[in-house]
């Protein structure tokens, strides 16, 4: 089975595929839910843009799968200068395999992303995100710090690319309950009449955060923070902001809307992780300076 999809610059994160298809620990949330919970915000805007549009040129898709081939391809005008940049994509699957799907933020120019750990553990993924020069480009995630398991409170993973983000989030300050977050992520779309079937985009959300708790591990410390916001498969490890953009974390996990029996519905609960920025900040320029070395000393 060779499924393939592809994207254009026209649509910098959004992509179309055939596949078996797998993501992170969250449930199913509707296109309703998502609306509804960004209505209060239509006009809100984070560095004069729109919501969505912040999100875009900061986030990463990801994409996991054991083998992709990758053809690039552009079309120039009459004057010959570039016009579009289109990327095509083939994933090779052996029967029965499936193609991970989540989100990443980046931090830092120099190519550096955090996610959701259990969106890096245990095969070769590959980022699709915008570069500086506002190409869409997919490249190999090389893994700095990764921490995921079914037993542990800490979901969490650092990463690099070759390649230089458009733009990147800071870190917030600090942050309190009840405050309104928003939330973006790799949204999975299922249409049985269309070839091919599953169309990926990047979403946001908007909610409230409700509470938070410190984990030591190891030499450092996280904070896992609970919010009341849709959180949708393909969305963990994506960014979780506040109203000035800001970053609080990252996604991993979260709950489904759930109607009790006398009709009332529960609103969707999301979970964030927040690494201590020092600690972030120490591992990416350790692997920097490794990187460098290695540049000077082939």
């Amino acid at each position: 089975m060779s499924p393939s999809f592809s994207t254009a610059l026209a649509a910098p994160l959004s992509i179309v595929a055939l596949v078996l298809l797998g993501s992170c620990k969250v449930t199913d949330v509707s296109d309703e839910e998502q609306s509804a919970s960004l209505k209060p915000y239509s006009d809100h805007k984070i560095e004069g843009s729109a919501i969505e549009d912040y999100f875009s040129g900061r986030t990463a898709i990801l994409i996991g799968a054991d083998g992709l081939e990758i053809n690039e391809e552009k079309e120039e005008s009459s004057s010959g200068s570039s016009e579009t940049r289109d990327i095509s994509v083939r994933v090779k699957l052996d029967s029965g395999e499936r193609m991970e799907v989540g989100t990443a933020a980046a931090i830092d120019a120099r190519g550096y992303f955090v996610t959701a750990g259990h969106c890096l553990d245990g095969r070769e993924i590959y980022a699709l995100y915008t570069n500086k020069n506002k190409e869409v480009v997919i490249e190999k995630a090389h893994p700095v710090w990764v921490r995921a398991s079914s037993l542990s409170e800490i979901d969490f993973a650092l990463f690099r690319v070759d390649g230089d983000p458009f733009g990147t989030f800071k870190w917030a300050g600090s942050f309190k309950s009840e405050e309104a977050v928003f939330s973006a992520g790799t949204t999975v779309n299922v249409n049985r009449d269309e070839d091919p079937p599953f169309h990926f985009k990047t979403d946001s959300f908007a909610g409230v955060l409700k509470k938070s708790r410190e984990v030591k591990f190891e030499k450092t410390k996280f904070q896992l923070i609970w919010h009341r916001s849709p959180v949708r498969r393909g969305n963990s490890g994506g960014p979780f902001v506040n109203e000035k953009g800001e970053l609080l974390g990252v996604n991993y996990a979260a709950t489904g809307s759930i109607r009790r029996a006398a009709g009332a519905e529960v609103t969707p609960t999301g979970l964030a992780i927040r690494p201590d920025q020092e600690w972030i900040r120490n591992l990416i320029e350790e692997d920097w300076a490794g990187r460098e070395q290695l540049k000077s000393h082939p």
